[in-house]
């Protein structure tokens, strides 16, 4: 639980999430699930920079 935790809050995704300019705290958890798998198997955040 602990690792998952620190996976999740560690993430770029969740600071995106977190910062109200990028609208993702909108978006539903699938969506935002979906952009976390990315960034942990690609290494990197978000669809093509789309909200870098």
């Amino acid at each position: 639980m602990e690792q998952a935790l620190n996976t999740v809050f560690g993430s770029v995704t969740f600071k995106k999430i977190c910062d109200v300019k990028t609208g993702l705290y909108r978006e539903s958890v699938g969506y935002n699930y979906d952009l976390l798998q990315d960034e942990l198997k690609h290494g990197e955040f978000g669809q093509y920079g789309k909200y870098e």
